[in-house]
């Protein structure tokens, strides 16, 4: 185990590296389902994945529990990113 892999270490890792992603592939052009290329979306499927075995090895082996604690780093991740593009 990692030093940060605690419940909210793991949610933070997971939203630091979303929004990394986001802003690395924000410049290349994409459609209407796919903003950035594509790119964002290879980056948090990566990301989930980690996410996801990072909190198995903590005990949560329910899908239901997984998919609410992402969810919730998700919705973070995207306050985050609006609260940055508020400010500009």
């Amino acid at each position: 185990m990692k030093a940060n892999d605690t419940l909210i270490g793991i949610q933070e890792s997971y939203i630091e590296t979303i929004n990394a992603g986001i802003e690395r592939w924000a410049h290349r052009p994409g459609t209407t389902y796919r903003p950035h290329g594509g790119h964002a979306e290879r980056i948090a499927r990566g990301a989930r994945t980690a996410a996801t075995q990072r909190l198995n090895r903590l005990g949560f082996t329910d899908q239901k529990q997984i998919d609410a604690i992402l969810k919730d780093a998700r919705d973070m991740a995207a306050l985050i990113r609006n609260s940055k593009d508020d400010a500009i």
